[in-house]
Order: structure tokens, then C-alpha cells, then sequence
């Protein structure tokens, strides 16, 4: 970590496709480092036929002053909502 940065532990769970997780994970590594990966549990509800899911512990390192408050994406700001079972249900999933 560089001067003014301070780490800041994260604990996720992420569910999706195999596809969708190493995606997820590979950029949790880009941003920060990965402290902990559970097994891949695959889900068994209805409709969750290809999903799995997984839990992780990450560090990222992040500016001192950074603030805490959560900020809403805008659109101007490059930002977009994806509808997910929309996107699903496109692809055949």
C-alpha cells in the first residue's frame, strides 16, 4: 500500500454462472487482493439450474479519505442498470 491508503477488508458472497464468478472474481484480484475463497456450492432452487454460489474475503486498498457514504451511479457518470433476468432469459440461461 502507498501513503495515505488504508486497507479495507470486504466479505462477499457472489452467485451466478462459472462464467459470471471467475469474472466477478478476476476483478476482486484486479482491485484488491483475495484473502479467502469458499468451495463453489452449487444452488438447487428452481430456477437456479448452472448457478453456484461462492463466498469471498478481499482487501483493496483505499484512499485515507475516502469517503464512507455510498454514492448512486448516474448515467453521466458512465453508469447502467442491467436487468439481469432480462439479460438471462435473452441468452437462454
Amino acid at each position: 500500500m502507498s501513503n495515505g491508503e488504508v486497507p479495507v477488508g470486504l466479505e462477499v458472497w457472489l452467485i451466478g454462472t462459472t462464467t459470471e464468478l471467475d469474472a466477478a472474481l478476476a476483478a476482486w484480484q484486479h482491485i484488491g487482493r483475495l484473502i479467502y475463497r469458499s468451495p463453489l456450492r452449487q444452488l438447487d432452487g428452481a430456477g437456479d439450474t448452472g448457478r453456484f454460489r461462492l463466498y469471498v474475503r478481499v482487501s483493496i486498498a483505499v484512499a485515507a479519505s475516502t469517503s464512507t457514504r455510498h454514492k448512486q451511479p448516474t448515467p453521466a457518470a458512465g453508469a447502467t442498470l442491467v436487468d439481469l433476468d432480462t439479460a438471462r432469459q435473452k441468452r437462454g440461461a
